[in-house]
């Protein structure tokens, strides 16, 4: 069974959810998001966004200088507005480009990132074997994405977001998830 480690999103350890979720957001506030709480799309991208920042894939694998490419099936219903919301920013001194997929998953273009959030749950529970054996960070929404294999799954307890991370699904993948992405909360 994987190690799934469950990190809350709020409250944060003083009791104050406030300045994590400013920090969280503030790439998405800087970038001229609407007023307003917060969208669905705008809180996972913000998570995606730092989720990137604690990740390092294999040496050799792509040049430092290239591009952190996410890949979002064309399918999903968050798929716009998250491809919105991460294009062009940067994680770990890298731009991210975002590309959007062509079905079915195993002809999917190489990627850093596949977001699988809003896809149907049965894709998301059969996908992320097809990429065990590649440098590829998984992250989706669906219940027991992580336990299926995926690299990061969202979670929602009590209405609170929150995620899961399969460290065996990471290992396996040769992703190394720095400490602060598992002390995030």
């Amino acid at each position: 069974m994987p190690d799934a480690v469950a990190h809350p999103f709020v409250p944060c350890p003083a009791g104050r959810p406030w300045p994590l979720l400013l920090a969280l957001l503030l790439p998405l506030l800087a970038c001229g998001a609407s007023p307003g709480p917060p969208t669905e799309a705008q809180v996972k991208a913000a998570f995606i966004l730092n989720f990137l920042k604690f990740v390092e894939w294999p040496a050799g694998t792509t040049p430092t200088n290239s591009p952190l490419t996410v890949l979002i099936p064309s399918h999903l219903p968050l798929g716009d507005e998250l491809e919105d919301l991460l294009d062009g920013h940067t994680a770990s001194d890298r731009r991210i480009q975002v590309r959007r997929g062509v079905e079915p998953l195993h002809r999917l273009p190489p990627c850093h990132v596949l977001l699988l959030v809003g896809a149907p749950a049965r894709a998301q529970t059969e996908t992320p074997s097809a990429f065990a054996d590649r440098p590829v960070l998984t992250i989706g929404d669906a219940p027991g994405f992580a336990e299926a294999g995926g690299i990061i799954g969202f979670t929602g307890v009590q209405q609170k977001l929150r995620f899961e991370v399969n460290l065996d699904a990471a290992q396996r993948a040769l992703l190394r998830l720095r400490s602060q992405l598992l002390n995030l909360a």
